[in-house]
Order: C-alpha cells, then sequence, then structure tokens
C-alpha cells in the first residue's frame, strides 16, 4: 500500500455533509486555505438523492419554514422548490377504522375527550419548552430534572389515555427517530425549542416539512462542492488527529495533513472513534459514547401517478398501533407517485431484522390499507437503513438519554485546543435538520476564523445563530 501523501494548509474540515461543506464555503471565501476529507465516495452526507432513473431523496430532504440558509443556499445554486404535497384528506387509525380528516387542522380526529387531552399536552410541551436556553440547555430552569426522566415516564402521567400517548409515540419516533423511553425530557424540549414550537416541528404548512427541492435536496450541496472543486478528498477517512503545540496533524490511510485547526463535522458518536493525541478530556469523550444515532428507515415506493389524489386523499396517514407508522406523498410537480413512509427507533431495528422480500411484503401491504388494492403494484421500490451505512451508524442525528444533556452538554460545541465541532448535532437552532448543519458549520467556521485573526467569513454567525465564540462555555 503507498504511503499517504503529506500536505499542508491552515484548515482541515473532515466530513462533506452540510455541516462540513458550509464550513468550507465559509472559511474559503475569507480567504483561507481549507481542504476537506470525507471518508465515503460522495458529499451530502446524511442528505443523499438516489439519481437512478429518477431523483428520490433517500436521507434528509425537507426544506422548512425558517430554514433560511438553507433556503440562500439553494437559490445560489438555482434550485427551486415546491410546497410539500398536501391536497386532500389524511387518515388516521387506532386499531379500527381509517377515519378521514383535514391535515391542516390543528388538532387530529380522536374524539372530544382525547382530543382536549392532546391539545393539553401540546400546550404544556410547549410551554416547557419556552422555558429552555437553547445556548446552554443544562442551564435552563429545572434541567436536571427534566433531564433524568424519560419522555415515557412524563406521558404515562401527562396523557393517561391511551390513544393520546400512542400519537405523541408516533411523533417522537418520526421526529427523533428513537423511543421516547430512550430519550430525556430536556432533550425533547429543546429539540422542540430549536424548531419553533411543537406546532412547527410536526407541520407541512408552516412547519418543519413546508418544501422540497427539484431534483433532490442534494443539488445545494453538490453546487457548493463543485466550486471548492478538489478541495474536497473523497474516500479519504480519518483515523487520527494529533495536537502538537502550534500545529495540529489529521491523518487516514489516504493523507496526512499540517494544519493550524481542524473542524470535526461529523456526528458526536463517530467523532469519539478518531483517536486523538492528547486524548480527548473526560466530559467530552463522556458524551460521544452516550449520544447514540437515531434508527430510521425511509422506503418510497414509486407509482406512475399519485393515484390516491383521484379519492381526494393527500397520502398522508398516522396509523397508531402499526409498526408502519406514517405515510406521506413526496411526489414532485410533474412525474410520478412517490409514496414514503420513515420507520424510526425499535421498529426501525425489527425491520432491520427481517429479509428485504419480507420487508417490502410489510411495508407495501401497509400502503395496500391505507390506499388500496393499486399500492401493492408500485414501479420501483427503494429503501435504505441509515443505521447500516458505515460512516453515519443512524439518523437523523444522536440523541441524548436521561442524564447526559445536563451533565456533559456543554461538551457539544466546546473546542478542544485547535478543534472544532461542528454537525447539526451542535446547532442551537433546527437541531436535527439541513439548515441545522448549515449553521453549525458557518458557526465552526467563524470560530476558526477569529482564532486565526481573521473575521472575513462570508457571513456573521452571529448575525442568524444566538451563538459566537465561547458563547457555550
Amino acid at each position: 500500500m503507498a504511503a499517504p501523501n503529506r500536505e499542508s494548509t491552515q484548515v482541515v474540515v473532515i466530513g462533506a455533509g452540510y455541516a462540513g461543506i458550509s464550513a468550507a464555503r465559509d472559511l474559503d471565501h475569507a480567504g483561507i486555505d481549507v481542504i476537506v476529507l470525507e471518508a465515503s465516495d460522495r458529499v451530502g452526507g446524511r442528505v443523499h438523492t438516489d439519481r437512478t432513473d429518477i431523483p428520490i431523496d433517500l436521507g434528509g430532504m425537507w426544506l422548512g419554514a425558517g430554514h433560511t440558509r438553507f433556503s440562500e443556499m439553494a437559490a445560489s445554486a438555482s434550485v427551486t422548490t415546491y410546497p410539500t404535497p398536501s391536497h386532500g384528506d389524511a387518515l388516521l387509525r387506532d386499531g379500527g377504522e381509517w377515519h378521514r380528516y383535514d391535515p391542516h387542522r390543528p388538532l387530529p380526529p380522536l374524539g372530544p375527550v382525547a382530543t382536549a387531552m392532546f391539545a393539553s399536552v401540546a400546550w404544556r410541551l410547549d410551554r416547557l419548552a419556552e422555558r429552555i436556553d437553547l445556548r446552554a440547555p443544562w442551564s435552563s430552569a429545572d434541567a436536571s430534572r427534566l433531564d433524568s426522566i424519560t419522555v415515557s415516564s412524563w406521558l404515562r402521567t401527562a396523557a393517561p389515555y391511551g390513544p393520546v400517548r400512542r400519537l405523541i409515540d408516533a411523533n417522537v419516533h418520526e421526529v427523533l427517530c428513537a423511543d421516547p423511553s430512550m430519550v430525556s425530557m430536556l432533550a425533547l424540549l429543546t429539540y422542540i425549542k430549536s424548531s419553533g414550537g411543537l406546532e412547527a416541528l410536526i407541520s407541512t404548512d408552516g412547519g418543519a416539512q413546508q418544501d422540497l427541492l427539484i431534483g433532490g435536496a442534494d443539488g445545494p450541496i453538490r453546487h457548493v462542492a463543485a466550486e471548492l472543486g478538489d478541495r474536497i478528498r473523497l474516500d479519504s477517512p480519518v483515523e487520527r488527529i494529533d495536537q502538537r503545540g502550534d500545529h495540529i496533524v489529521i491523518s487516514g490511510p489516504t493523507a496526512t495533513i499540517t494544519a493550524e485547526r481542524v473542524i470535526v463535522a461529523m456526528p458526536p458518536t463517530l467523532a469519539g472513534r478518531i483517536r486523538y493525541e492528547p486524548v480527548m478530556p473526560p466530559s467530552r469523550d463522556a458524551l460521544t459514547q452516550q449520544m447514540p444515532m437515531g434508527a430510521v428507515w425511509k422506503i418510497f415506493a414509486v407509482y406512475d401517478t399519485p393515484f390516491w389524489r383521484d379519492a381526494g386523499l393527500s397520502g398522508e396517514s398516522i396509523d397508531l398501533r402499526s409498526p408502519i407508522t406514517a405515510t406521506f406523498d413526496a411526489s414532485p410537480p410533474i412525474g410520478p407517485g412517490l409514496l414514503c413512509t420513515l420507520v424510526g427507533g425499535s421498529r426501525a431495528r425489527r425491520l432491520d431484522s427481517i429479509d428485504e422480500s419480507d420487508r417490502r411484503r410489510l411495508v407495501l401491504d401497509h400502503f395496500a390499507s391505507v390506499l388500496g388494492a393499486r399500492a401493492l403494484r408500485p414501479v420501483d421500490y427503494r429503501e435504505r437503513s441509515w443505521a447500516s451505512q458505515i460512516w453515519s451508524r443512524g439518523g437523523y442525528s444522536g440523541y441524548t438519554p436521561p442524564g447526559v444533556l445536563s451533565t456533559l452538554g456543554r461538551a457539544i460545541r466546546t473546542p478542544v485546543g485547535r478543534i472544532h465541532w461542528a454537525g447539526t448535532e451542535t446547532a442551537i437552532e433546527f437541531q436535527g435538520y439541513i439548515e441545522g448543519a448549515i449553521r453549525s458549520g458557518e458557526r465552526a467556521a467563524a470560530e476558526v476564523a477569529a482564532t486565526l485573526g481573521d473575521h472575513r467569513t462570508g457571513r456573521s454567525a452571529s448575525a442568524h445563530d444566538p451563538t459566537s465564540v465561547g458563547a457555550d462555555l
């Protein structure tokens, strides 16, 4: 095997997802020499548009209300957006018959008692979330207590009626890709506040799932990557980072690079697998060990047309007692019908344990229970288990179980010597989304530029992200 190339630069960015590429773009705009090392054979990270026949987003895909950075990047790349399809009735089932309802109404059709209880629980979640300090959730009022209990244990008291608890449980599975029994209340409330409130988090119109991108969600990042050119090195995993006084050495099987600073734009659990010298502080090391990735399958059935619209259906459904909990329409404005499901948490683990043909049969049988026998005959079928992807090991992001955020959360963004951290898990706003990844990369680039004595990054982090260097210490 040939010896790795030896180079030098000012900054190395590890990871070519939206966080890493955004950081590299801003550093490049500031006139700072940068090299991006990406372990996989493509840019995008947890965003991956499969372009076999038609573009299908097997990873992150939504541009939500308030996602200004992603919107700007899409516009700069001349990538247009369209509203997530939501015309027609949605369907809800809790062990019995399907019930049609208007998906734009604020409350689900659970009956008067359950609807009132759901409204009360949603109100309480929003009120609790308002008290969270996004810069430092661990410093929020009652943080230690909230971090000591799981979402499940809180719901047993707040939502004793089964249908309400199951509906909220389904939403937690969908947005965090983890079981409510695994997530702390402090973590959930932080996620809600970061997304602009519960309604914004789970909504299409005016919410986090508002728009889709023509041609796929990786169009903007591919455009930026093309501008960076050969400064991005694919198939270049990093195995070791050595801090040596006034410089840092980043090494792997394909390259050894000496730099002044490094930005690690990876999920914390994967960042923890790099060997560091000197070793990470105990709090940082412990955080990476205790912040697992969510588990999620993303599955599409492709049809000649979105035939469900002929019956006045939106394609959106929620089944509170099925392992395939939700479906939605992701069809482009012109072309085939795309019906999608996202399966998270332990439900995703169960899909991991069955073979491809059985998994396909399970999914299509569920689609047929929602939309009729025509759903059994797609013209194409695509799926992706993000937990099985070697350079992500899950999605959409890492989450914190009880006791982690309040005791170790300070380490999530705090630089360690010449090492800075980016990635959607480190975002203050829109954590878990592409928008959060972009903002985290901009914040890390601003930190690095400040340390290099150059504040000329392409945009000010503080103008859009309420943190600046050291604000989270």
